[in-house]
């Protein structure tokens, strides 16, 4: 594992030297999956500092985790280079794997994120962690659909590509495009003028996927209004698509891949089921991996 230290210059005031570990999430190998950066002692250090620090680790999240009142709970903030978010997939699992690493979780810890509370399962593996987070929500839906050729020139495609296109969210709202295959899926380029006329709808962020053999999926995720323009691997996005379809069916499982389009390979797996009182159950889960750990200073 590598051990890295940040050095702030001093001409600047920064929040006090604290320990972070950078971990690749949804991969087995460094390198992989989706790059995440955990502070397991945040307190103290304002909302302004903790957006600065996300913005210059450059991660698609980075998060904070401030003190449990006993141990098992621990109030988690979570954020972007641009945004806090009330709740995403890769940040939930790496920080329950990051609090596992420092000793702080064994076999299960529960994350209290600002769109309810989250429990992580944690299995250690040699070399990485295997993580499953589960929560009991409502789904969030749009009560229109996506516009076709909106969504086809933010992805720089022909509307003819677009299967189906649905609004759907568990804390932050995506909006869904089934394309034809793996190729179209591939040719797909951000546009950003596009991009820009679709931050006034339901959602700007785009999950856009192709159908493969044995209910699996290939993926891709466009976010430029969160500051990430692709993200390699995107948890949340994949907690409300499996949620959308067992609402529909009663129960669903998806194999997701993503990110091999920027050279980080993900692999994400998503199970949901129709609860009581109108909620869904869902579980995403997949490996951990701790790269490096440091401190600022």
């Amino acid at each position: 594992m590598t051990r890295l230290h940040l050095y702030w210059s001093a001409a600047v005031a920064y929040p006090p030297a604290m320990r972070f570990l950078i971990l690749d999430v949804f991969s087995e190998r460094p390198f992989g999956g989706n790059q995440l950066g955990v502070f397991p002692d945040a307190s103290g250090v304002s909302t302004a500092d903790m957006q600065s620090i996300a913005r210059e680790l450059n991660f698609s999240e980075t998060t904070f985790v401030l003190p449990s009142s006993d141990g098992r709970r621990w109030p988690v903030r979570i954020f972007t280079p641009r945004v806090e978010l009330p709740f995403a997939g890769h940040p939930t699992l790496g920080t329950g794997a990051a609090l596992a690493h420092e000793g702080l979780a064994t076999g299960a810890v529960t994350l209290e994120e600002k769109a309810g509370p989250v429990e992580v399962a944690i299995e250690r593996r040699p070399g990485s962690y295997f993580c499953e987070m589960s929560f009991e929500r409502k789904l969030d839906l749009a009560e229109d659909a996506p516009e076709p050729n909106a969504v086809a020139a933010a992805l720089s495609l022909d509307a003819g590509a677009v299967r189906q296109a649905f609004f759907a969210g568990l804390g932050v709202r995506f909006c869904f495009v089934e394309l034809a295959d793996r190729a179209t899926v591939d040719a797909a380029v951000l546009d950003r003028p596009a991009f820009k006329r679709l931050e006034q709808t339901w959602s700007a962020q785009i999950f856009f996927f192709a159908r493969q053999p044995g209910g699996r999926l290939y993926a891709r995720m466009f976010g430029p209004a969160f500051g990430v323009d692709e993200d390699p691997a995107t948890g949340g996005a994949s907690a409300a698509l499996v949620a959308y379809l067992a609402a529909r069916t009663g129960e669903a499982s998806l194999q997701i891949e993503q990110g091999v389009a920027m050279g980080r390979p993900s692999s994400i797996h998503a199970a949901a089921a129709r609860a009581p009182n109108g909620l869904v159950r869902v579980e995403v889960g997949g490996a951990c991996r701790v790269f490096a750990s440091g401190t600022t200073s």
